[in-house]
């Protein structure tokens, strides 16, 4: 406290020292005063609402902002026969999980040789057992097998739902019990049906993760899981296009910019993933798995330091396998600073490269950073 702020709060003090203090009357004071300003607020807010959107209630027209905007769009902007915009292909119906396309893959990574058809591949097998109508998960055609994943809460795991007349959310007010009798009743339909079935649960699946690396990393990187719709490029991001035609004439005239290309170009930024120049061919690398093989460099961003609290170099490390990108800002290519850098990134990884990529830059040859590379073990290749 400043000593002018000191002397007002003694005087302050002074004054106040024999005036006593209630507790329970200061609260009051204090939730009485926090009610009136919010009953204020609330007053102001469905009054703006009223004037703004034709009398309608926020309060009691949508239980969240949300869903009042889409009531006055329903009401006040949207003309009968007016649709929304809607994939071409449909909307999707399939309630597949990621758990269950991941855990699929997993098998086709480990066995080459299975020809797995599932939703992203030849689309679900529809199985009609007793006058039922069952889609599965993956079904294998060589070996008429099936393979079922199931969601722990959607199928009323015994294991994490121990207690069998708890009720279950998103599962239409059905019980843990009653999900779970009636996922074995399809299980032995299925089998009686002839087929061989296999059965993943999610805490089980989740486990073995635990204990397998491998497996860990494909889950966590892999990003197969839903398909693609070359519609969706028409929505949103840096590259939307805000027209699908359009066509030359007197009066117009088709340019193409890329900003991004023209700033890194003004900043000298040279990484190592340039393209290929025909009389230089650039030497193959073959990585052997995720985090094992990286290349690294230093990006040059000192045009806008002084807009960017003094960060002159951008340190960019880019695994070869899964071509992810980690980036660390730097004040300096010294040795301490990018030593520090590094390390940060393969702490982040969880793991230890063999083999790293660079030029031959003396920000990667210096004694802080072969002693880094020195002891943890990995191979330097400029």
């Amino acid at each position: 406290m400043k000593p002018n702020q000191r002397e007002e709060f003694e005087e302050w003090y002074r004054d106040c020292y024999n005036d006593g203090f209630e507790l329970h009357d200061e609260l009051l004071k204090y939730c009485q005063s926090d009610v009136r300003i919010l009953t204020l607020t609330m007053i102001a807010f469905i009054e703006k609402c009223e004037m703004l959107f034709n009398g309608w209630n926020p309060i009691v027209h949508g239980c969240t902002l949300a869903s009042y905007i889409f009531f006055v769009l329903k009401n006040e902007y949207i003309k009968e026969e007016d649709v929304g915009s809607i994939p071409e292909n449909g909307y999707g119906r399939d309630k597949n999980s990621m758990m269950a396309y991941k855990y699929l893959q997993w098998l086709e990574k480990k066995d080459p040789s299975l020809k797995m058809q599932y939703g992203l591949k030849g689309g679900e097998l529809n199985i009609g057992v007793n006058g039922h109508s069952y889609k599965v998960d993956g079904y294998n055609k060589e070996t008429n097998t099936v393979y079922e994943v199931h969601g722990c809460m959607y199928h009323g795991c015994e294991r994490c739902h121990p207690i069998h007349d708890k009720k279950l959310p998103f599962t239409g007010g059905l019980t843990a019990g009653e999900l779970y009798d009636r996922t074995k009743r399809r299980e032995q339909e299925i089998r009686d049906a002839g087929y061989t079935l296999i059965v993943a649960w999610e805490c089980e699946t989740r486990a073995e993760m635990e204990k397998d690396a491998k497996m860990r990393k494909f889950f966590e990187f892999g990003n197969y899981t839903r398909r693609r719709l070359p519609r969706n490029a028409l929505y949103g991001g840096r590259t939307q296009a805000f027209r699908s035609i359009t066509e030359a004439n007197d009066d117009v005239k088709l340019d193409y910019y890329n900003f991004v290309e023209k700033v890194l170009e003004d900043v000298e930024s040279f990484t190592l993933h340039r393209p290929t120049r025909k009389r230089f061919p650039r030497l193959k690398t073959t990585a052997a798995g995720v985090y094992t093989e990286l290349q690294i460099d230093v990006s040059d961003m000192s045009k806008y330091k002084e807009h960017n609290d003094g960060i002159t170099f951008l340190l960019t490390i880019i695994d070869i396998y899964s071509r992810r990108l980690f980036v660390q800002t730097l004040k300096s290519k010294g040795g301490k600073e990018v030593a520090a850098a590094l390390a940060q990134v393969f702490k982040e990884m969880g793991t230890a490269p063999m083999s790293v990529y660079s030029d031959e830059g003396k920000e990667f040859y210096n004694s802080e950073v072969s002693k880094l590379f020195k002891k943890r073990s990995h191979t330097h290749f400029a």
